[in-house]
Formats: C-alpha cells, structure tokens, sequence
C-alpha cells in the first residue's frame, strides 16, 4: 500500500512499529518505482516535508504489514516548540538526509 507519493502535501510524519516501509522515487521516463532505503521498526518517515512546509520529495509504501503511529503536522509544531531533544533529533536526521542526497548528486 502507497501510504503518500512525491510530490504529494506533507500533513503528517510516521514512525514505524512493526514491519518495513520503502521509501521511493518515481523514474519520470518509465513511470517506475526505483527504492531508496527501507525504514524499519523504531526508524520514523515523512517529517522533512512538515518542517521545511515542501511538498514530498519521495514516495512511501509498505514493504510488509506495518503498525505506524501518526504525528498530525499540528502535533508535530506542538513537540518541536515544548520539547528540545525532540527538535535536536529531527533536525539532525534532516540535516544527515540533506547531506546524504547532496553526496548522491554528486556521485
């Protein structure tokens, strides 16, 4: 199941219970999935499009069955504002995918 599409409004962040969620891409020539990296239970998703207010820069999907728990973009401002290490945690995993995704360009 195609839990959002790039290019798709972010409204909310996930975090993965059980199971494995693929994160993808579209290729624009073919129309196909190509995957990106594989979240797994205790790894979390989709929260650089609400904080950086973007549309989806990628894909997600279900690998297997998965128990996800939602965080509303409401909810998500709510702990960025009252809850610092909550902040530090997701701006660090942001700043690594930045540097991840520049390193890919240029490879």
């Amino acid at each position: 199941e195609i839990l959002f599409k790039e290019g798709d409004g972010g409204t909310a962040m996930y975090f993965v219970n059980r199971g494995a969620i693929t994160i993808f891409k579209m290729n624009l020539s073919t129309n196909a999935h190509f995957n990106i990296t594989e979240i797994g239970p205790g790894g979390f998703f989709g929260e650089v499009a609400i904080v950086h207010k973007t549309v989806r820069a990628a894909g997600a999907k279900a690998a297997t069955f998965c128990e996800l728990y939602v965080l509303e973009n409401n909810d998500l401002t709510h702990l960025l504002e009252h809850y610092p290490r909550f902040k530090e945690t997701i701006a660090g995993h942001i700043d690594k995918l930045t540097r991840q995704r520049r390193l890919s360009k240029v490879a």
